[in-house]
């Protein structure tokens, strides 16, 4: 398996840019190419792609908003605020950079914001879920439940601060409630 993904990696140094231009106003996008830059890296030892991973994750913690928004097309989006969240923990726990802490905590904070007392996530001013803003394999995208609570969980843990698993446990009651 090494070598058909240090081959990968090579693709994505070498089309990086047209990858960033794609990407670049996507949070989400952004860290999922972090992510799997970072730990292919190390995998396959390919220093040029670490150094390409570090770039794109200093840039999209440059974007974060001062309220913990990680930018989704120009704005905020409660379900992709998950998951953008979600890849940064996964990478703090996978490569320990302790850095990542204080722009999860933040995210996570606001993401904390768009939770009702009953479990929902809103979606007002949502850029691109649970309005019909975007079509994904013929399906209009909406709030993913199940990515923000794991969010929510993760966090929980990691952090200590046990009042997000109670956001996550009640986020997993509104789903069964409401399909």
């Amino acid at each position: 398996w090494q070598e058909p993904y240090s081959r990968a990696l090579g693709w994505v140094e070498i089309h990086y840019q047209d990858l960033y231009q794609h990407d670049r106003r996507t949070s989400n996008r952004m860290l999922f190419n972090v992510v799997a830059l970072q730990l292919g890296a190390e995998w396959v030892v390919r220093p040029g792609a670490a150094e390409l991973a570090q770039i794109w994750l200093r840039e999209v913690l440059s974007q974060q908003t001062k309220e913990g928004v990680f930018l989704e097309k120009g704005g905020w989006d409660s379900s992709y605020q998950a998951v953008s969240c979600l890849n940064l923990m996964w990478l703090m726990m996978a490569t320990q950079e302790a850095q990542l802490t204080s722009p999860i905590a933040r995210g996570m904070k606001w993401l904390s914001s768009r939770v009702s007392a009953d479990g929902e996530i809103s979606v007002v001013g949502n850029t691109r879920t649970g309005r019909r803003q975007e079509i994904f394999f013929a399906k209009v995208k909406r709030v993913n439940y199940f990515e923000v609570a794991l969010a929510f969980f993760y966090w929980g843990e990691l952090s200590g601060e046990k009042q997000y698993i109670e956001t996550a446990e009640t986020i997993i009651e509104f789903l069964v409630q409401h399909g």
